[in-house]
């Protein structure tokens, strides 16, 4: 596989007062000499510029941090090719001296100056170790359940043979010096004695299928196509297969038509003509009586460009079976990367007005040639559904095509004019589907086992605690209220639509942003290091494809790797059990819902509850969920908001295929392909993608504060505002310091990562107060995490009419400083205040 280009925001450094130098100055020794003093401290903002070219110049190459063991570092170059693994530089003792290390290796690529650094005694230890990485590996179906239904869990080991499986209720997931520790209750002490596990395979490759019947060909058979090729892959790419006969592109990108018979070698027929990427043609094959041929035309409506004929081959039997494969060959071998749009089958040798009539979008049959239209037997219209997973069969059969590995819809086709920049305003210039080769939507591994939820069993986090001779892995599930059921007072939102949006990401080592917002190198861990050499899971909603386009769907029906306590990035799924371990810690009587669940769900699933608390990460939500939300809180419910980043972005999961979201990140970056821009519209329900305000929904009015900026290199603390109302006293009560979160596991403060403010210039809801805010950030805010000045963060409260409230913090590291000394800090007090008083049904 290759390494895809990256749309990176490194691409719009540079803003305000700093910007990039345009090369590293030899002459800046004193530089050098302040990051080699403190490499983990802040640095000047010289120094702050020098890295971040050295950072940012990704042709110098790029470098990670492996962390094998407490004293056991390697400086990395991550592969280039994914499927790779990495190459391994040097092993240190510590992340100081393979910094220092990073640093000098780059200081010299980019002056030709060598550092004595990059040498000298104790910073290279000797040859590095193979590093370690997972061989076990699965994933829950479904992701959440309530008592009495079934979750599954499939498992892909590297070595054939049993483990044993236990269910665990989960508390808390870090196990890093200070922290609460890797802590889970047995739920059961054996679900179903040994299990056997194998390596399954994984099938990658979008296509779709569509079982025609038996194919009477008395005049032979023509297939055709508008298609446009988006990856050179190498490999033979099949367009449209039936029974025997492929319509494709060879290695060389030149079209060819192929057929399998039992002469060997097979029948083919090659156009001279390579076909260029992004550029859209019609391809029409024909085999009639002893003849292959092949012509090509320009799309839409275009030129022919190529012909070719061949004799000699075996002519058409009477009858063919008409299973047909769209985008490749069978079960989704040889698969095609681009786009198709009307593809057709038809009984004879097709005319240029006929190639024309079909390969506009947006006819029917009855609008056909009566000639032309007798002689359909296929025709299939991707501008009809494009919100679903099917495409209907315009021919007299009406065999529906039914899609496979997520190819994406909504996407523009060869009628695309420019003009139109929302496929709900003109279907027919949006008809066309996008086959991606590395697209997975459901692995379809064995299950394992399968659990019944029992009905004695509370809402929480769960997981298949599986153990091999070598080896234990936690694959994580929920567990739901049964809708309908006594809620208990206080429900936790967890965020799993972020959660798999961030799932199996690879810009921690493909993007250079991530160290440059870190000022760091990005540590990598076990997850990471299998994911580098197994692509086949898929990339993140945060990744692009092999042809450098964006990621829009994602499925939960893999491995998500994100979701792991061992994962060393600390955010999302281990930064949210910091949250369930304080729960319990304080036996708060609690319940859980996913994302996925208040979407399908709504309002339905809150009755009854008291408080909502989200999860630290609730980036991406669904306007459904969103408008549950703001319902719960008129209606006198009360929310704490315990994150940062949170409600600014749509996503929607699939009606048909629940297990799947869409998440368009369009708006956010800068994709080069034609008529990118014009595909920010959700093809699930045609509404926007992108920023949730874009549709009247604004994080500012939900909980007070909406997104600001992002830090990855130190965690600040709150200061509390010197006066505040009388109703928002409670909040600090006990609380002696003005300054809130001088600690944490996360930076070493609780206003850290990605952080809020009220300040955007929106107008705040009535009831609304700032508590307290930050300050003094570094320069990593403005310089790589921009979203909007100012760059601070707030903690807020807001009173509603009518009794509801919501308590936000705004910040992604709060949670992580609720375990200090013993759970009793003013992070963890403050937290204890609000949660009591929102539960106490009395007027604030």
């Amino acid at each position: 596989m290759t390494h895809p280009a990256v749309h990176s925001m490194i691409e719009h450094v540079g803003t305000g007062r700093f910007s990039l130098p345009e090369q590293v100055d030899p002459s800046r020794l004193d530089l050098v000499a302040e990051f080699m003093a403190a490499p983990l401290g802040r640095h000047s903002e010289d120094l702050q510029l020098m890295l971040a070219r050295m950072r940012s110049h990704t042709e110098v190459g790029r470098l990670i941090l492996l962390r094998e063991a407490p004293d056991r570092f390697i400086v990395a170059r991550p592969p280039r090719r994914r499927g790779e693994r990495f190459e391994e530089l040097a092993e240190f003792a510590s992340v100081a001296d393979a910094e220092r290390f990073a640093f000098a290796l780059r200081f010299e690529s980019h002056t030709s100056t060598s550092l004595p650094f990059r040498t000298a005694p104790g910073m290279g230890g000797p040859a590095p170790r193979a590093a370690q990485t997972r061989s076990l590996v699965g994933y829950a179906s479904p992701l959440s359940a309530a008592p009495g239904e079934e979750i599954s869990c499939h498992l892909s080991a590297a070595d054939e043979g049993s483990v044993e499986v236990q269910i665990v209720r989960m508390r808390s997931g870090d196990d890093s010096p200070g922290a609460p520790g890797l802590v889970y209750d047995i739920v059961t002490a054996d679900l179903s004695g040994s299990c056997r596990v194998a390596n399954e395979a994984v099938r990658t490759g979008s296509y779709a299928t569509a079982p025609l019947g038996p194919l009477l060909l008395r005049q032979g058979i023509s297939l055709q196509v508008t298609f446009s090729p988006t990856l050179q892959t190498g490999d033979e790419q099949i367009l449209v297969f039936v029974d025997g006969l492929a319509l494709a592109l060879d290695a060389e990108m030149r079209p060819v038509i192929t057929l399998q018979t039992e002469m060997e070698p097979p029948a083919s027929c090659t156009l001279e003509r390579a076909c260029s990427l992004w550029k859209w043609y019609t391809l029409v094959a024909s085999w009639c009586g002893p003849e292959l041929s092949c012509r090509m035309y320009e799309a839409p409506g275009g030129r022919l460009v190529g012909e070719v004929h061949c004799d000699g081959v075996p002519a058409p039997p009477r009858e063919i079976a008409g299973e047909v494969v769209l985008g490749a060959g069978p079960a989704g071998t040889k698969s095609f990367n681009g786009r198709l749009e009307q593809p057709a089958l038809v009984a004879g040798v097709l005319d240029e007005p006929h190639i024309r009539a079909l390969a506009a979008p947006g006819r029917t049959l009855a609008e056909l040639d009566p000639s032309l239209a007798e002689r359909v037997f296929a025709w299939w219209d991707l501008s009809e559904n494009i919100g679903g997973w099917t495409v209907a069969d315009l021919g007299p059969r009406g065999a529906t095509a039914t899609m496979t590995n997520l190819p994406r819809r909504g996407v523009t086709g060869s009628a695309w004019d420019g003009r139109t920049t929302s496929w709900p305003d003109d279907p027919t210039q949006f008809a066309a589907a996008h086959f991606l080769r590395d697209a997975i939507e459901d692995c379809n591994w064995p299950a394992a086992c399968t659990w019944r939820v029992p009905v004695f069993v509370r809402p929480g986090f769960y997981a298949f605690r599986v153990r091999s001779r070598t080896e234990e892995e936690l694959v994580p599930f929920f567990v739901h209220r049964q809708v309908g059921t006594t809620a208990r007072p206080v429900l936790l939102l967890v965020p799993t639509a972020t959660y798999l949006s961030y799932g199996n990401s690879r810009f921690w080592w493909e993007d250079p942003i991530q160290e440059a917002v870190s000022d760091r190198l990005v540590e990598l861990g076990a997850e990471d290091k299998y994911l580098m050499v197994h692509p086949e899971l898929g990339p993140s909603a945060y990744d692009v494809h092999e042809d450098g386009t964006d990621v829009t769907h994602v499925s939960h029906r893999r491995p998500n790797l994100f979701m792991r306590t061992t994962n060393r990035h600390f955010e999302g799924y281990v930064s949210d059990l910091y949250l369930v371990d304080w729960l319990e810690a304080n036996k708060i009587d609690y319940e859980v819902a996913t994302d996925d669940d208040l979407h399908r769900f709504g309002s339905e699933m809150l009755n009854g509850v008291k408080v909502v608390v989200t999860g630290t990460h609730p980036e991406y939500v669904s306007d459904r969920e969103f408008d549950a939300l703001a319902e719960f809180q008129r209606d006198g419910g009360r929310m704490m908001y315990l994150g940062g980043n949170g409600f600014q972005s749509r996503i929607t999961f699939s009606p048909d295929r629940p297990w799947i979201m869409e998440n368009r990140r369009v708006p956010y970056w800068k994709s080069s392909h034609p008529g990118a821009s014009s595909e920010h519209v959700l093809a699930t329900d045609g509404g926007p993608a992108g920023h949730l305000a874009t549709g009247g929904r604004f994080a500012l009015q939900l909980v007070g504060v909406e997104s600001a900026t992002m830090g990855f290199d130190e965690s600040l603390p709150f200061f509390r505002r010197a006066t505040l109302p009388e109703y928002a006293s409670f909040v600090f009560e006990g609380v002696e310091s003005e300054k809130v979160g001088a600690f944490g596991l996360i930076g070493g403060g609780v206003v850290g990562q990605e952080w809020d403010n009220s300040q955007s210039g929106g107008e705040v809801p009535d009831g609304h107060v700032v508590l307290a805010s930050s300050r003094d950030h570094s320069m990593i805010p403005p310089l790589f995490g921009t979203i909007r000045e100012p760059y601070h963060a707030d903690m807020t409260l807001i009173v509603r009419d009518g009794g509801g409230a919501c308590f936000s913090v705004g910040t992604m590291a709060w949670c992580a400083a609720l375990s200090h000394a013993s759970y009793e800090n003013d992070v963890a007090r403050v937290t204890r205040n609000v949660l009591e008083r929102f539960l106490d049904p009395r007027p604030l």
